[in-house]
Parts: C-alpha cells; sequence; structure tokens
C-alpha cells in the first residue's frame, strides 16, 4: 500500500491560509464580551533565542481573556507555509488592566529558517533568501495585527 502525502506541510489552518479559507472559529477566537488592545512590541535577542514581548490591555467594559498569539511569516521562495504558529499565552484582565506578554522563541522554533531547506520530494537542498517575520496576532485571521523583524545580527542557525 503506498500513501501519497501531496499536502506536505499544509495541514489545518496552513492549509485554509494557502486556500485562503476563512475557518468561522479560529484558534483564539473567543466570546469574551470585550475587547482587548496591543501596542509596545519589542523583538530582542537573548542568547540562541529571540524574546518577543508586547503588551496587552483590555478595553472593553467587561473582564476577559485573551490569547494573543505568535506566527512566523515566511518569505514565499522558503517553500514553507504562509504563517506558522510558534507560541501563544492565555491572558486574563480586568476592565482597564494591561499586561506584558513574553513568548521567547528559540533556536528550535526557527528550525526551518536557515539558508538551505531540504526538499524531501525532489531530494535536494533548496536555498531561499529572506528571514521568517514574527508575527503577533488576536486570531489566525487577525494576522495584521502587527509585526517585527528578528535582530539580524544574531545568529539563529
Amino acid at each position: 500500500m503506498c500513501i501519497n502525502y501531496t499536502e506536505k506541510l499544509l495541514l489545518d489552518y496552513r492549509y485554509m491560509d494557502s486556500k485562503n479559507i476563512v475557518p468561522r472559529f479560529e484558534f483564539g477566537f473567543g466570546l469574551s464580551y470585550t475587547t482587548f488592545a496591543y501596542s509596545a512590541l519589542s523583538i530582542t535577542a537573548s542568547g540562541t533565542s529571540q524574546v518577543i514581548k508586547f503588551a496587552v490591555s483590555n478595553t472593553g467594559s467587561f473582564a476577559g481573556t485573551e490569547i494573543p498569539q505568535v506566527y512566523l511569516a515566511y518569505p514565499e521562495s522558503a517553500g514553507e507555509p504562509k504563517k506558522v504558529l510558534r507560541g501563544f499565552e492565555e491572558v486574563i484582565l480586568d476592565v482597564g488592566t494591561s499586561s506584558t506578554v513574553t513568548i521567547t522563541l528559540s533556536k528550535r522554533d526557527f528550525r526551518y529558517t536557515s539558508s538551505l531547506v531540504f526538499d524531501v520530494f525532489a531530494h535536494i537542498a533548496v536555498q531561499y533568501l529572506g528571514h521568517p517575520e514574527p508575527v503577533v496576532c488576536q486570531t489566525f485571521g487577525n494576522i495584521h495585527r502587527f509585526r517585527g523583524r528578528v535582530d539580524q545580527g544574531h545568529q539563529i542557525d
């Protein structure tokens, strides 16, 4: 019996993103009956990791829980899905309060970002130019919350 895995890395949200399918309820979607604001994004190097910090504020009229997420957005030439989830946190906030969220991406989180990617189907190493871009968002569909660049002077591979 031969199984042909034609989907490659395009599973779940990655497949929907590649086909521009909008799910009814995305990861992180919830009925918290309040609103949240994101601000103060910073990305710094720490050893072999990248530390992503940002503030989440409850700007609504009710206490609520938010699930901020960090994805890596890859250049098209990488042969990777457009965006890959690399971290998330649960933040519980009362009305009018804020919290600083810290998500650390390790060297392993960037494992597909070396200049060479092995294509298992063609059995060759493919080189691409560019670096992944960390993206912070509320839900997968709200991906354009804000973006940041990895410290280019920091060796991640």
